[in-house]
């Protein structure tokens, strides 16, 4: 059985009352795609830094604990985007996207993050570049991996409010 390697991605959206986090496996023929792994968390919840913060590191771990799925790209493309079906209420994709803000983990083999809010491409047609990032060299805490998500977050919603 192939196990996942590293970099593994991670996908935080977040709208006005919640965080989802979905992390992303590879498939046979090196297709990434979104797992059926969701989580989501309240964005009043107490402690909401660690609580995300742990949550993502949820993720990791069952990104590393996770096969390489045998699908084919086609396949792929069905199940493409699904994340944004559950536990929301969007009827689409184009009014998820304008809704939601979309941070990007990348955990490294040496346990380092990379951590950035991501930009829409006009026309919703995916995303380019970055808003803000950290890069954090060392293993961090569920707390500042928390606080970077809400930070880089926090940067894109004012970005979004400005156009």
């Amino acid at each position: 059985m192939l196990k996942q390697e590293y970099p593994f991605f991670i996908s935080v959206f977040k709208d006005k009352d919640r965080f989802l986090i979905n992390p992303f496996l590879v498939t046979t023929g090196e297709f990434k795609s979104n797992s059926p792994w969701i989580k989501t968390i309240d964005n009043n919840e107490p402690d909401i830094a660690v609580k995300l913060g742990q949550c993502i590191i949820e993720a990791a771990q069952y990104i590393k604990n996770s096969p390489v799925l045998d699908i084919k790209a086609t396949e792929d493309l069905i199940g493409e985007f699904i994340h944004w079906k559950k536990e929301n209420k969007y009827r689409s994709w184009n009014e998820f996207d304008k809704k939601n803000v979309h941070t990007h983990i990348s955990l490294r083999e040496d346990g380092s993050y990379e951590i950035y809010s991501m930009k829409r491409i006009k026309g919703n047609n995916g995303y380019n570049g970055s808003i803000k990032a950290f890069d954090y060299k060392i293993y961090a805490s569920a707390e500042e991996i928390g606080l970077a998500v809400i930070d880089v977050t926090a940067a894109a919603e004012e970005f979004y409010k400005k156009k």
